[in-house]
């Protein structure tokens, strides 16, 4: 087993954008073997770099700790499990798991959340040994896993852990300068998000890769009434779903032409009988039969 002393402990206060204070708690340990970062087909996964830094991460210090998952386009991941390293004396009570959307690049809002969450596993994998912190690698399975949708151009979703620890207070979530996947890490003790680019979570998010059903998506998404129609069908896009054309085949094939006027269609002039409305969206594109009476 190779063994890793560093010969010092100290905390730095690093001021950020919007006076934004970190907390950082950085020792070398005597590092044992992880014992469950393993990748899967389906995970994103930031190595630790020998315990380098953690970041202050407990429900009594005040500060939000939180790290983006990226989503390809045109696919569903399915978040099951949850690995992070935490530093505390004894490992944590519980946790809670907050899922927010992103917006310019931080944490917007909150989209899913599981608090109070016993983790399933705690194992030790390393020990500071100036200030005698633990490190132990906290593992969460997500009773019910939680499907993040990466739309037609991808998307970013920002994970947040807050600890309870079992003794005392502070606990961290161990970070790494040596890699980042995406953005980096967030915080946020102030009200507002700040992302450092300088670090980012220990972590692996893992689950299910599935292709997107666009049109079933877009369904879901949009409003398209009444069906059967007589003279005007309306079209109402939902949350950020935009129309970018619409255009109408009968059953020939034929193209006739139509204009969306404040979501709604005249069809008035439009002969009785089966026909495909097809939309271009910026999700993609959806095709519905409209019976035109």
């Amino acid at each position: 087993m190779q063994k890793a002393t560093f010969l010092f402990f100290f905390i730095i206060n690093f001021s950020l954008l919007a006076q934004n204070t970190w907390v950082i708690e950085t020792g070398h340990v005597e590092q044992i073997a992880p014992q469950n970062f393993e990748l899967t087909a389906c995970s994103q996964f930031n190595p630790d770099n020998d315990f380098e830094m953690s970041v202050v991460n407990d429900a009594t210090q005040g500060q939000l700790v939180a790290n983006d998952l990226i989503v390809e386009p045109n696919e569903v991941f399915t978040l099951e499990q949850i690995i992070a390293n935490f530093t505390t004396i004894e490992g944590v009570i519980q946790v809670d798991i907050i899922i927010w959307d992103d917006i310019e690049g931080k944490p917007h809002e909150i989209i899913f959340s599981e608090l109070a969450f016993v983790p399933d596993e705690q194992n030790l994998i390393g020990v500071d040994s100036i200030a005698n912190d633990n490190v132990y690698e906290t593992v969460c399975n997500l009773p019910n896993p939680v499907p993040l949708e990466g739309g037609a151009s991808g998307a970013r979703y920002w994970i947040q852990i807050v600890c309870y620890p079992i003794t005392g207070i502070g606990s961290g979530w161990g970070v790494s300068s040596e890699s980042i996947v995406g953005l980096g890490l967030a915080s946020n003790n102030t009200g507002e998000w700040v992302v450092e680019t300088g670090f980012d979570g220990v972590y692996m998010f893992s689950g299910d890769c599935s292709l997107l059903n666009t049109e079933e998506h877009i369904k879901e998404l949009i409003s398209i009434y009444p069906n059967p129609v007589k003279n005007s069908l309306t079209i109402n896009p939902f949350n950020s779903l935009e129309i970018k054309g619409i255009t109408l085949f009968d059953t020939s094939g034929r193209k006739h032409d139509i204009d969306l006027l404040n979501n709604r269609i005249d069809l008035s002039s439009i002969p009785s009988g089966l026909y495909l409305l097809q939309i271009q969206t910026t999700s993609g594109v959806l095709t519905e039969k409209i019976i035109k009476e």
